[in-house]
């Protein structure tokens, strides 16, 4: 695969556009598996009834549902970032190879 100046570029300005975005869907991530903490203990700390059953019915609160779901979402859009990052991280390998390569005389 011979990896162009173009695409070489994109995946160079890529990078550089998301430096800010992946810190910040980082710390999303973070605030939302803490928030989905609290909502747990809110719910079990107003629960009636054992242990166990307090822990059910804040597991199955809508509350803690839903704070799930944010930090699922959350976690989502914080894997496609680092993935596409991670593409262009390789993107930006393979052309250091080719073109030391290249300048070896072996391609």
């Amino acid at each position: 695969m011979i990896i162009t100046e173009a695409k070489l570029q994109a995946a160079v300005d890529s990078m550089v556009a998301t430096d800010s975005s992946i810190a910040e869907f980082k710390v999303q991530v973070a605030r939302k598996e803490y928030l989905c903490k609290v909502a747990r203990a809110k719910i079990f700390l107003n629960a009636e009834g054992s242990v166990e059953q307090k822990k059910a019915i804040a597991e199955s609160s809508p509350e803690v549902d839903k704070a799930q779901e944010e930090y699922f979402t959350a976690m989502g859009d914080f894997e496609k970032i680092k993935a596409n990052r991670e593409t262009n991280t390789l993107i930006i390998e393979v052309w250091r190879s080719e073109n030391k390569a290249r300048k070896e005389g072996n391609l």
